[in-house]
């Protein structure tokens, strides 16, 4: 074994394995912390700017098509509803009272003549 000199720190063995300095790993961890938080920025400016507006386009269309799909369905209603009135067997036996009041009076507002 050497003799150490009193006095002097010994210099350190090269044949030992390299340990990374603290030092180094903490500015590597930070670094990394730094890249993961301007990541997360991009994405949170890419939500605002482009998919939060997309998201709201396409609920408006939505709604725009469910208010249609509503109406169309009203629509439906009631042509099945005037359906069944006017094959019911009460306006098929009244059909000759309305002719004569028709040939009276006229037709009234949205009749057919």
């Amino acid at each position: 074994m050497l003799a150490t000199i009193p006095g002097r720190v010994p210099a350190p063995r090269t044949d030992a394995p390299e340990t990374p300095d603290v030092l180094d790993l903490l500015l590597r961890h930070e670094h990394e912390i730094g890249r993961l938080l301007s990541a997360i920025d991009d994405h949170e400016r890419k939500l605002a700017v482009e998919l939060r507006p997309m998201l709201a386009a396409r609920r408006d269309e939505i709604d725009g098509a469910q208010r249609r799909l509503a109406s169309i369905r009203n629509q439906q209603d009631t042509a099945a509803r005037l359906e069944a009135v006017t094959s019911s067997w009460i306006w098929r036996a009244t059909a000759p009272l309305r002719w004569v009041s028709n040939r009276l009076t006229g037709p009234q507002k949205g009749e057919r003549r």
